[in-house]
Order: structure tokens, then sequence, then C-alpha cells
């Protein structure tokens, strides 16, 4: 998952609470706190491999780390915040 539109800020999602609807759908929507994101599926050029980072201990040195593999995937899946707005001709 990307969200081009948090890189570069100081935007915390510790604590945010987070909606999401349509997964499977063509344009899932993404709800954190207030920011209203869309998606959309992506197929990757070649694969990408998710690692899980944890702390060597193997050496003794603090700043080691050591990454294993968790899983590749084939697609991504990226946001890019949209404004909600009320139908015209909704009721209120």
């Amino acid at each position: 998952v990307e969200f081009p539109e948090l890189e570069g800020t100081n935007c915390s999602l510790e604590g945010c609470p987070i909606r999401l609807i349509g997964l499977d759908d063509e344009k899932p929507i993404l709800q954190l706190g207030s920011w209203v994101l869309e998606g959309t599926h992506d197929f990757v050029v070649g694969t990408h491999m998710l690692l899980q980072e944890t702390k060597a201990e193997t050496t003794g040195k603090p700043d080691n780390v050591a990454l294993s593999y968790e899983c590749s995937v084939h697609k991504k899946l990226t946001f890019k915040r949209v404004l909600a707005a009320p139908l015209s001709g909704a009721p209120r």
C-alpha cells in the first residue's frame, strides 16, 4: 500500500481511526481520521518482496538489523486523497 499524499509530512497513523471499504473493488475507499482516500490496484514490474526488520543479536552490536522474508507480491494498492462532497439531490 502506498500513500503518496503522506510522503514528506509529519502525519502519524498511530491512534488514528481507520475504515476500509471495498478492498476487492476496482476503487477501494480508505478513511484515515478525517482524510478520505481512493485506491487503485496496479501490477508491479517484477516482484516486490516484503521483509521484516529485526535487531540482530548475533554480533552484539545494537546497530545491526536482520531482515527476514515475509512474502512477495505482484500487485500494489496506491491511495490518493479525494474530497468527499454530498450528492446533489440527496436528502438532507
